[in-house]
């Protein structure tokens, strides 16, 4: 681009002299290609040429002015002056585009040298990086030697250490065997359509039911029995594996007919859409039509994880009175898949005052009632609490705060807006996103509201980043709105939307509301079956979830589900086909459905290519387990890149893990740290922990204890049992044995392996607990149970 702005033709460098006499001798910026530079050299000409060319444009913009300005008058008064004028002027007009056409160069000129810049202080700091990985490496080994000189010297200096981390691996091995196990068991569950006990598939329910007796760990050792005795046992089992068989057939038949139904229905929905009078509803006002979404766009690595967050404007304004208050509405619109149609959304700036909003901000940030259950989009600790729940007021000091403006403001607008005058609140939820905290919501739909109001706590000149709306697959599409302490921004349940605070600290107030007091009291979503009737994919989605989780006053039905997940992914709705994508997988490996992986990677592949980073991640994961697709490492790698590219948390933790262990990429521990900290940083628990174990051992990074110590605390906090148990062993480590302790009591109650027999040295030895033989005994027992070498040895020793 630099190169372009500056071969400005000769014939225009000599119009430029006759014209103004000011850019003789400003050809390029560049050395002459007879000079012999290198390219390290040529690339900070360019630079320096695409910073600098900005000034000579403007002085050569004014002087092309004053010369315009002052010509016609000189050439007039000279024989022929006429004709030159015309001519000056023609060259004036040249000039003129030519010098826009050079601010364009250098506008693009200066883009490439600011991405120029950035890549260089990346390479640099990867080299910084990856000299540290060498110098740590190499003090690795030198200490691995040493300790071998040493023997066990370190362990017997402080015994309640050992089992820590050079145990880990086998207990994140023994709990992700157990968390397979209940999914498993989960998803039988889920699949079975009448009471019965859960089963891999009839094949194995008849041994199951035969071996059971044989196999329990709390059945008494197996004795001699008659034939017919056997038999006897066997025989009521025979009827209930016949039955679970029957029902995995009946199963799989609705399953394998499902997709042909969702295709006739959609014809049926489309002939009828012919009609004008039959147009499907929309929640809101002034839907129209709008070009399809675009697909995903490929941009330069690290491009999201470094662009701020950009803003979205709403250029729709009416002036608005809700009973006693008086403002203005301001309305915005977003694509919705199908027939190219907008979801719309509001804000209503100033809603409450802003002191009432203060009040409101003090009393929720200092309450306690702030739980951490998995959340039921990404199973990550929430850190939020219900004042209001299922139609009830639960904490009464929020009410006298709260209660007024939503009876007299909230629900009359929403009422008015979406005309439906029996709308009530059915939950009111706060939010924290604290550093070190979850600091993200993924984009998803709030399907078990009707409507979504989100009242601003936090002046958003504290935090970056916020509420954002994404329209599109792609993260490209999504734009943050700035939510002032007191504003409310209304939406309804079709808005893609989500959250991510990159900086600073945000507490967020969040009104669902049902359209009626019965939907509330039976905690149900009529409003999706007339919109699913009329072929609305969001409605359809939303519908299909109710049914794949029995929720939401639906029962659970996988066949149903499967055929609505049909009908929505074949308008194009790419969360209804990663869902389909994994709920054929589900019925693959639990009930044995023909095709299941391959129709799930087909589904998985199709919301992928559209730029949906959760089926990005999910394709990675199909490919590295060859589920459906050929088994890659290199393609599993390449889509969580996709994936991590577009801000989704788990893939960047993912793809450190890849470049960790080598894994369909070059291992490379700077590349792994540097996905692992975007991702610890963007509050995932899990890179958060890894991240620590990087900073403690020196990989990838500069070895850091206290930086190490620093990530296992926020993992900690977030419910991360391995950082718990590795922090204790620093608290141990540097003399505070009793908090030390007093973690692995906790852990060790949870049935963590390594902290109870931490806990039992703990007590064996007196450290950070009064000397107890029992204790220790009992602790040891339950490590030494499960394999536990140290706990072993310790028991011979006690």
């Amino acid at each position: 681009a630099s190169l372009a702005a500056a071969a400005l033709p000769a014939a225009a460098g000599a119009r430029r002299r006759r014209a103004c006499g000011l850019l003789a001798g400003r050809g390029s910026c560049l050395p002459s290609p007879s000079h012999s530079w290198t390219p390290a050299a040529r690339d900070a000409a360019r630079i320096v040429a695409a910073r600098d060319r900005p000034t000579a444009a403007a002085d050569a913009a004014s002087a092309v002015d004053a010369t315009v300005g002052a010509a016609p008058q000189v050439a007039k008064r000279e024989p022929g002056g006429d004709e030159r004028v015309a001519a000056l002027e023609g060259e004036v007009l040249m000039l003129r585009k030519e010098l826009a056409e050079a601010r364009t160069a250098v506008r693009i000129s200066q883009e490439a040298a600011l991405l120029a810049t950035r890549k260089l202080s990346e390479v640099q700091a990867a080299a910084q990086e990856a000299k540290a990985e060498a110098e740590a490496e190499r003090d690795s080994f030198r200490a691995e030697i040493e300790a071998i000189k040493q023997g066990r010297t370190a362990q017997a200096a402080i015994p309640a250490v050992g089992a820590v981390l050079p145990a880990e691996l086998a207990g994140q091995v023994e709990g992700q065997l157990a968390a397979m196990e209940e999914q498993v068991a989960a998803l039988r569950k889920l699949l079975a359509q009448e009471p019965g006990p859960p089963s891999a598939g009839p094949a194995h329910a008849a041994a199951q039911a035969q071996a059971a007796p044989a196999h329990s760990p709390a059945a008494p050792a197996p004795t001699p029995a008659p034939a017919a005795s056997a038999e006897a046992r066997a025989a009521p089992a025979a009827p209930a594996a016949a039955a679970e068989s029957a029902r995995f057939t009946e199963t799989r038949a609705g399953i394998e007919a499902a997709a042909a139904v969702a295709e006739a229905e959609q014809r049926r929905v489309a002939a009828r859409d012919a009609n004008p009078a039959l147009e499907p509803v929309v929640v809101g006002e002034g839907a129209a039509e709008v070009p399809p979404l675009q697909a995903e766009v490929m941009m330069p690595p690290g491009h999201y994880w470094t662009l701020p967050p950009q803003r979205y404007d709403f250029m729709q304004e009416r002036p608005l009175r809700v009973g006693a208050w008086e403002g203005v509405e301001q309305a915005g619109e977003a694509a919705k898949a199908g027939k190219a149609r907008t979801c719309n959304f509001y804000r209503l700036p100033g809603l409450l005052a802003k002191e009432d909003a203060d009040r409101i901000l003090a009393h929720v940030s200092s309450s306690e009632a702030y739980v951490k259950e998995p959340d039921s989009v990404d199973h990550t600790p929430t850190f939020e609490y219900y004042p209001f729940k299922s139609g009830k007021w639960v904490d009464e000091g929020m009410r006298p705060l709260l209660e007024e403006a939503m009876n007299t403001r909230v629900l009359p607008y929403v009422r008015e807006r979406y005309g439906r005058p029996d709308c009530a609140v059915a939950d009111i939820l706060v939010r924290r996103y604290l550093p070190g905290e979850r600091r993200t919501h993924a984009v998803h739909f709030d399907g078990h509201a009707f409507v979504t109001a989100v009242l601003g706590l936090s002046n958003p000149d504290d935090y970056e980043g916020g509420l954002y709306v994404q329209p599109g697959a792609d993260v490209a599409s999504r734009t943050f709105f700035r939510v002032e302490p007191g504003d409310l921004v209304v939406h309804s349940f079709d808005l893609q939307h989500g959250v991510h605070v990159w900086k600073g600290v945000r507490y967020s107030l969040i009104f669902w509301i049902k359209d009626s007091a019965e939907a509330v009291a039976e905690h149900t979503t009529p409003w999706y079956d007339e919109l699913a009737e009329r072929g609305d994919a969001d409605a359809l989605y939303a519908l299909a979830l109710n049914y794949s989780n029995g929720s939401s006053g639906k029962a659970l039905d996988i066949v149903k589900a499967i055929e609505l997940y049909e009908r929505s992914a074949r308008i194009g709705h790419h969360f209804a086909q990663n869902n389909l994508g994994s709920l054929y997988k589900k019925a693959h490996k639990v009930m044995g459905l023909a095709g299941g992986l391959e129709k799930s990677a087909g589904w998985l592949r199709s919301a992928a290519d559209a730029g949906f980073a959760m089926a990005q991640k999910n394709l990675a994961l199909a490919y590295a387990a060859g589920e459906g697709v050929p088994r890659s490492e290199a393609e599993a790698a390449s889509w969580m890149r996709r994936a991590a590219e577009q801000l989704d948390v788990e893939a960047a933790h993912l793809l450190g893990d890849m470049h960790r262990e080598g894994r369909g990429v070059r291992r490379d521990f700077v590349e792994a740290a540097m996905w692992y900290r975007r991702s610890a940083k963007a509050g995932f628990p899990q890179a958060q922990y890894t991240l620590g174990v990087l900073y403690l051992e020196g990989q990838g990074v500069e070895k850091d204890q206290r930086k190490a110590e620093a990530w296992f605390r926020h993992a900690a906090r977030q419910e991360v049992d391995e950082a718990k148990n590795n922090l204790a062993a620093l608290f141990a480590q540097r003399g505070d044995v009793t908090e030390a302790a007093n973690i692995w009591s906790e852990l060790a109650g949870k049935g963590e392996t390594n902290a109870q027999c931490n806990l039992g040295m703990c007590y064996m030895r007196g450290l950070g607990r009064e000397r107890n033989v029992e204790e220790a005994r009992k602790w040891l027992q339950q490590a030494a149970a499960k394999g536990h070498r140290m706990a072993q040895h310790a028991l011979v020793q006690l």
